[in-house]
């Protein structure tokens, strides 16, 4: 069982490429990372939305949370490759797209239930889950610095890491076991919850580790949306959409400009000289 999996993940990152724009060159991976973040506008509450790769960065402002602002963001519709996110149910919506879960999300998590189990029933499947998943992410950084050219682990290493994965959820079914089927629906504990979306969502959970080009988690997309943040801490909001998504286009210009090593003085000026906008290269 272990084996078949570990060749399905294997045979996944290998088959499906990415296509993040139309230019982008379809032999290389372009992983993104998406995340949405809620603020005010004009009075009212608005999302605001980012799709990140380490070399681009799109913002979309929007009324809406979900589908219906994914579509006008008009990034996942069309995309193929590697979606790196939280897990909320919209972005699964996306068929085509290869779904990553970001593990940043899963160690939080699995280390507040380690924080709140009561001392006579101790969750210690969570903290084995989650040394599992920052040892085998610190590894892969250390094969990497090491040798530069490295892009997996050999299959021996991977089906070691399915089947310690697979040794930590059953210790869990331990104490949560699944809900029987047939069995009516009763509200289940938020370790219970989180075990179920463990056991279901293995491959995606495992994803950076059997495709090394997929990153551990969503940060790109987390760090982009950060000064929005801290500005909506001390702004409040924005006046006007208009205003809102203009600031966010300038503000992806100059973050693509950036992760691209342009000179943003030159990138700004440039829009005005006669040059017209730089172009990012799409990679």
């Amino acid at each position: 069982m272990v084996r078949l999996r570990v060749r399905r993940l294997r045979r996944g990152c290998v088959v499906h490429r990415p296509r993040f724009v139309p230019r982008c060159e379809r032999r290389r991976p372009c992983p993104i990372a998406t995340v949405r973040f809620q603020t005010r506008i004009a009075g009212r509450t608005c999302w605001l939305h980012t799709a990140c790769t380490r070399s681009l960065t799109l913002y979309q402002v929007h009324t809406k949370r979900g589908v219906q602002a994914f579509d006008a963001m008009g990034v996942l519709p069309h995309f193929t490759g590697v979606a790196v996110h939280d897990g909320w149910k919209p972005h699964k919506t996306y068929a085509d797209a290869i779904h990553a879960l970001c593990n940043a999300h899963h160690l939080r998590e699995l280390a507040a239930i380690v924080e709140n189990a009561p001392a006579d029933r101790p969750e210690t499947w969570a903290g084995d889950l989650a040394g599992l998943l920052v040892n085998t992410w610190d590894e892969i950084k250390t094969v990497q610095d090491a040798h530069p050219h490295a892009t997996a682990f050999t299959v021996d290493a991977l089906e070691r890491l399915a089947a310690r994965y697979e040794e930590i959820i059953a210790a869990g079914r331990t104490l949560h076991p699944p809900r029987a089927f047939g069995d009516p629906r009763r509200k289940r504990s938020k370790a219970a919850n989180l075990l179920d979306r463990l056991d279901a969502e293995r491959d995606q959970v495992l994803r950076f580790a059997f495709d090394w080009r997929v990153p551990f988690d969503n940060n790109t997309s987390e760090q982009a949306i950060r000064m929005a943040k801290i500005q909506q801490k001390i702004t409040g909001g924005r006046r006007t959409a208009l205003g809102a998504e203009r600031f966010f286009a300038v503000r992806g210009y100059l973050s693509t400009a950036a992760k691209q090593g342009r000179n943003l003085l030159d990138a700004i000026t440039q829009l005005f000289d006669g040059r017209g906008p730089w172009i990012p290269t799409p990679t």
